[in-house]
């Protein structure tokens, strides 16, 4: 939910300016309302955009007729990696709010929860065949 991680930022933001001495802590909602930029984390978030996270529902189905959905497994030492029960939730959701939805797992390390960088080629393979398979069905 973007609220949430927009509050995570601000709150990371704040936590950090009160561990360095000196540091100048800026109120981001204030700065949104006065139309300027705030530093969240390093990060520059606009009013616009702080206003998009703040309203993003990313578990809604998109208005779109079809979506695919990747999930990215830790591999398992016996038999295969199977989506999650939540992601499965998220899907049968958007099936019934009317869009067609594919299901794919891939085997990987979580990248976004890990210090260093991680290659997922297989990741990358399956973003890019999803999106042409969209690409021809929406011509089509």
């Amino acid at each position: 939910q973007g609220r949430a991680q927009l509050s995570a930022l601000q709150r990371a933001a704040k936590i950090a300016a009160g561990r360095r001495p000196g540091a100048e802590r800026v109120d981001a909602k204030a700065e949104w309302t006065s139309g300027r930029i705030a530093f969240l984390g390093g990060y520059p978030i606009s009013p616009a955009l702080a206003e998009q996270l703040d309203r993003l529902d990313a578990t809604a189905a998109p208005r779109v007729r079809a979506a695919t959905l990747i999930d990215v497994r830790p591999p398992v030492a016996e038999g295969t990696v199977s989506p999650s029960e939540a992601l499965r939730n998220r899907a049968r959701a958007w099936q019934e709010s009317g869009v067609a939805v594919e299901v794919l797992v891939v085997e990987g390390a979580p990248f976004w929860n890990v210090p260093d960088l991680v290659d997922l080629p297989s990741l990358v393979e399956a973003t890019a065949a999803a999106v042409e398979r969209h690409v021809r069905e929406s011509r089509s």
